[in-house]
């Protein structure tokens, strides 16, 4: 008889670690609050973590303290639980909160099983998303194990988000904590994947995408300006203006006057997504004055006569045998001549002398001159780099017609 009492009070033991009373401790996602019967979708992830601490969004917010059937969030930012929270329900899965008649509803995060399903998912890459306006970029970039950033892009604009996703399969469901920003995609979707597209619904919205293919290696411009003054700040490259296939005026004049446009490809590099905007410009070349000037449309600085912005014009951009520019139509710069190179665009295969200049306000420029056609370009890359205002443009010849 003792020993099986004995054997019953170990029981109970057991009994009470496995299944003893469960703890806000841990990691929560709040989906919810609710009050006056006005609810607001959060799906927010919070930690009540061992030491005290009450956190949201991965920042501290306040501490907690477990109390039993209520708990304590002292916490400024998050007034809503600031106080005392009596606990309506509390288990493995679920939690629920009340303070002042706001209810605050929470599902466990098993950061394993999210991290395992979203690796599974085959989501992590770059997706653009459908949209009607041809001028918008909108992109989705889910990395591994379950950050997302979000860029849109406008002309002359381009804004980024960054938060978090949580894919399951078994619902066919995904959530995106991405706090005050595109709130037609934030929080709970029901997602419809394809082989390289899928589609969300959230609250009547349906937002399609496709995956954007992802680019390789670029060629970053790697010199400086620096790089082109000796140690008394004087310029180095003086010599190579005479190295230029360019150098007769009357040629140029003479090639141009055969050309009536050039289309090329522009293209701005997107570092968030590994990806490039493009779009096709049409430079316009125009003989004046019997023949004596060619105009050629400036359209380095990224838009045409069709995709200009607002209150915006094309610059004046003519060249006559009086004119010094080694560069035109580009503008004139400091530059020095780094070889030669055989480059081949959708426009044909070309002998080329590669020009690398130091453009306006840091930025870098590498250009791809035609030896037999002055006033041609092959290729041009524009480069500044700058945490804040940095960009990476190329612009890759089409057509001369």
């Amino acid at each position: 008889m003792k020993k099986y009492i004995l054997l019953v009070l170990a029981g109970l033991l057991t009994a009470n670690i496995t299944w003893g009373k469960n703890s806000p401790q841990g990691d929560w996602l709040l989906t919810k609050i609710v009050k006056e019967n006005r609810t607001q979708e959060i799906y927010a992830p919070v930690a009540f973590q061992p030491n005290g601490d009450f956190l949201a969004m991965g920042m501290k917010m306040g501490t907690w303290k477990d109390q039993g059937k209520t708990v304590q969030i002292t916490s400024q930012q998050f007034k809503a639980a600031n106080g005392i929270n009596n606990v309506l329900k509390l288990n493995k899965e679920e939690m629920v909160l009340e303070n002042a008649g706001t209810k605050m509803y929470f599902r466990r995060m098993d950061r394993k099983k999210i991290l395992a399903e979203n690796k599974a998912s085959g989501l992590a890459g770059t997706w653009k998303l459908a949209s009607g306006d041809q001028q918008v970029l909108q992109l989705l970039i889910f990395k591994a194990p379950d950050s997302l950033v979000f860029v849109e892009k406008e002309p002359g604009v381009t804004s980024r988000a960054k938060g978090s996703w949580i894919y399951n399969k078994k619902d066919n469901s995904l959530i995106v904590i991405m706090m005050g920003h595109r709130t037609d995609f934030r929080g709970m979707n029901k997602i419809t994947l394809g082989k390289d597209s899928f589609t969300l619904e959230n609250k009547g919205n349906t937002i399609k995408a496709a995956r954007e293919k992802t680019t390789g290696k670029i060629e970053h411009l790697n010199f400086k300006e620096s790089d082109f003054y000796d140690a008394d700040g004087n310029f180095k490259y003086d010599e190579d203006e005479n190295k230029v296939p360019w150098n007769d005026s009357q040629a140029m004049l003479d090639f141009l006057k055969t050309v009536h446009q050039l289309d090329y490809k522009y293209s701005v590099y997107i570092p968030d997504a590994n990806t490039f905007k493009s779009k096709m410009f049409k430079a316009g070349v125009a003989v004046k004055d019997n023949g004596e000037k060619v105009c050629v449309d400036y359209i380095f600085n990224g838009y045409d006569k069709d995709h200009l912005p607002d209150d915006t014009a094309l610059p004046p951009n003519c060249y006559d045998a009086d004119t010094y520019n080694k560069l035109f139509p580009l503008k004139e710069a400091d530059f020095r001549v780094a070889g030669k190179e055989q480059i081949t665009t959708p426009a044909g295969t070309f002998q080329c002398t590669v020009i690398e200049a130091l453009g306006d306000f840091d930025t870098m420029e590498k250009m791809w001159m035609i030896d037999d056609k002055p006033g041609v370009y092959a290729k041009i890359i524009m480069e500044k780099k700058d945490p804040s205002f940095g960009f990476y443009k190329v612009y890759e010849l089409q057509g001369i017609k």
